[in-house]
């Protein structure tokens, strides 16, 4: 109850921050949307919603059927209320069976390796997508990605296909030394600015952190931060994933931190 007056996102992506952006900035007058997971899910709505707006979307792993998973049900039952009716608004499977607009352009890449895939439940439900719209007669490509999981790797592996600038944003060449630019262990090593009261969390049980590679490599931060004489506050959080839940269980703290450090430079 505490979020209903301010927090309110759908307006935000559809109305605030276009408004925001096109005022400030020179763009063009088109829009396009995109999202992963559960944003992949607004994404795919927003988009449904307002085909005025929009000129394409595209979603990386979007949850496609919520009113028909255990996920999508809880969530609803305590957002809208038990009126299943109502939920239906927020779900792209429903939305699409009766869309009558203009082409959206729709692209979504799924990994096959999602665990949200598998398991007892399969939350996404891309294949209740797909149905809907060749039910409904809308175009939608949906590309299965061989191997590919949930996470922030497989999104940045075809991010640059969805916006369509493959080869060049999203792509450094072979200049290793370019890429230290990119990498806070190599920038903290010749760091000599003022503290900037760095707060990290990982959790234990994060995948990235196990298996034939680490991904993350927080120890070779907390080394070279150690080397460098710069504090870093590196807290490692037992049991914790790489999950949303994860980051819920922690962002009021990290909150607080910049809240304290930004009232004592005021």
């Amino acid at each position: 109850d505490k979020y209903k007056k301010h927090y309110n996102m759908y307006d935000y992506v559809t109305k605030e921050l276009p408004d925001l952006v096109e005022s400030n900035f020179d763009v063009a007058p088109v829009r396009s949307v995109c999202g992963h997971s559960m944003g992949g899910h607004g994404a795919l709505t927003i988009a449904l919603k307002n085909p005025d707006r929009y000129t394409s979307v595209s979603a990386f792993a979007p949850i496609c059927n919520p009113t028909n998973v255990p996920w999508g049900k809880k969530a609803f039952s305590l957002y809208l209320g038990e009126d299943q009716e109502a939920w239906k608004q927020y779900d792209a499977c429903e939305l699409i069976k009766t869309y009558k607009g203009r082409d959206l352009n729709i692209l979504c890449d799924q990994g096959t390796a999602d665990n949200f895939l598998s398991g007892e439940v399969n939350q996404l439900q891309p294949l209740a997508l797909m149905q809907a719209a060749q039910d409904a007669g809308v175009p939608v490509t949906f590309r299965m990605q061989a191997g590919y999981d949930h996470s922030y790797y497989f999104m940045s592996t075809f991010i640059a296909r969805s916006l369509g600038t493959e080869g060049f944003l999203f792509d450094l060449g072979d200049d290793q030394e370019a890429w230290k630019q990119y990498d806070a262990c190599e920038l903290i090593k010749p760091y000599k600015g003022r503290d900037l009261n760095i707060l990290c969390d990982q959790g234990t049980a994060d995948n990235f952190l196990s298996g034939e590679v680490n991904q993350l490599q927080p120890l070779a931060l907390m080394q070279a931060a150690q080397d460098a004489g710069v504090p870093v506050t590196f807290r490692m959080q037992a049991g914790y994933d790489h999950s949303y839940y994860f980051m819920s269980t922690f962002i009021g703290e990290h909150i607080a931190h910049h809240a304290r450090f930004l009232h004592a430079s005021t």
